[in-house]
């Protein structure tokens, strides 16, 4: 958070440049938008399946190029595969069937702990996408035309702005930050910085208990962001939607009504610090 487009080729070519191993925490990379791992060359990649790659949960991918497969040593925890450090004609007896593939793919390819159930969903998350929903590159497309179109429409009801850089590098993905229309200070309808985080709290429950839906906001830079996902089954509609919601309650926050009940919780741990609601007790 906030979600946006890092530049992540760019940082990988200079770490190359700097004689510094590159390991890219690509989360929300497959299925978003295109890798081309084999062009860009990091040291170490992963990232999740689950988030868009249509996939359950617990499902993501390490990618390790051969000249670093010497590196890494074993899964967490270490499993049936493993081989210690000793010649190739040395190794000890692997009970699975035997394999052409390196040490490092018999030392990750098994491990007793996991459930592989849901790797198992994987060939058909891909042919469900090629399939049902038209392709890779179809599927980036649509959901960067949500993002985009969905943005600039919730910041024209907020009456604010698309997080962005002056090149737009920022929003070539599926995500778009858009700023909710509230201020830091201590004027009428603002908001004092020492409860600028409970804000942030009060909206998502308000958002969940309410409207039966769920809003991914960050306090950045003095100011409250909501990141907004372009999915396949999303329509703008949604997004416009959502944006309505977040009016009408940053306008509650604006009238005070995240602070009911804070002062009496207040009172209450001032009381329990003092050790009161011990009294009458031994």
């Amino acid at each position: 958070m906030p979600g946006v487009r890092m530049p992540w080729e760019k940082l990988v070519d200079k770490c190359r440049e700097l004689g510094v191993l590159s390991c890219v925490d690509g989360a929300h990379g497959i299925g978003q938008i295109p890798l081309e791992l084999d062009r860009v060359r990091p040291d170490f990649f992963t990232s999740n399946l689950h988030k868009w790659l249509f996939v359950p949960r617990g499902c993501a991918v390490f990618y390790v190029p051969l000249r670093n497969q010497h590196l890494i040593r074993s899964t967490l925890p270490t499993s049936w595969g493993f081989q210690p450090r000793q010649p190739e004609d040395t190794a000890d007896y692997n009970p699975f069937p035997s394999s052409e593939t390196n040490r490092f793919v018999l030392g990750h390819q098994f491990v007793g702990t996991i459930d592989n159930a849901n790797y198992l969903c994987v060939p058909d998350a891909i042919k469900f996408r090629q399939e049902v929903c038209g392709g890779e590159e179809k599927i980036m497309k649509y959901c960067e035309d949500i993002a985009r179109e969905g943005g600039r429409k919730a910041a024209e009801i907020l009456g604010t702005e698309v997080m962005d850089n002056a090149e737009g590098s920022l929003t070539k993905c599926a995500f778009a930050n858009v700023r909710l229309p509230l201020k830091i200070g201590d004027g009428d309808g603002e908001v004092k910085r020492q409860d600028a985080a409970a804000v942030v709290e009060w909206l998502k429950r308000k958002a969940s208990e309410e409207n039966d839906t769920y809003v991914q906001l960050i306090l950045y830079r003095g100011n409250w962001w909501w990141r907004i996902s372009g999915q396949i089954y999303l329509e703008v509609e949604d997004v416009v939607w959502g944006a309505g919601v977040m009016k009408e309650l940053c306008e509650r926050v604006r009238k005070g009504e995240h602070l009911e009940g804070a002062e009496v919780m207040k009172e209450l741990c001032e009381r329990v610090m003092t050790m009161e609601h011990l009294e009458g007790k031994k």
